[in-house]
């Protein structure tokens, strides 16, 4: 998949709740359906990626493979790959889907410190 067809598709976490929380966003940009309470949610865009398993990749999964555990990030326009064993690896994420997602920041926060 190019970058023009890369879908704009984002999921919600809802940390007050602790589960994701399912909305829509329209061509103009308005979001609709997140909860109005005090719900403390973060946002994350789907890389236009996937793992070897077929499984979407999105800005704060966790995936394993090449030996390594990596956080996907997304900076300056770019998704990351990164990782830290005595020095930091970054990787476009696009040279990671023969790797495994296998949790997320928000779900299996003990995942992220392997990656930190």
């Amino acid at each position: 998949m190019t970058r023009e067809q890369r879908p704009l598709q984002f999921r919600a976490y809802c940390y007050t709740m602790k589960q994701w929380v399912p909305f829509l966003i329209d061509p103009r940009g308005l979001i609709y359906n997140l909860p109005q309470s005090d719900c403390d949610i973060v946002a994350e865009q789907f890389t236009g990626m996937f793992d070897k398993n077929n499984q979407e990749i999105f800005e704060g999964d966790i995936l394993q493979g090449n030996g390594r555990t990596y956080r996907c990030i997304y900076k300056d326009g770019i998704f990351y790959g990164i990782s830290y064993a005595n020095t930091y690896w970054i990787y476009p994420i696009h040279d990671l889907t023969e790797c495994e997602v296998i949790g997320n920041i928000h779900e299996t926060p003990e995942l992220h410190h392997a990656t930190t």
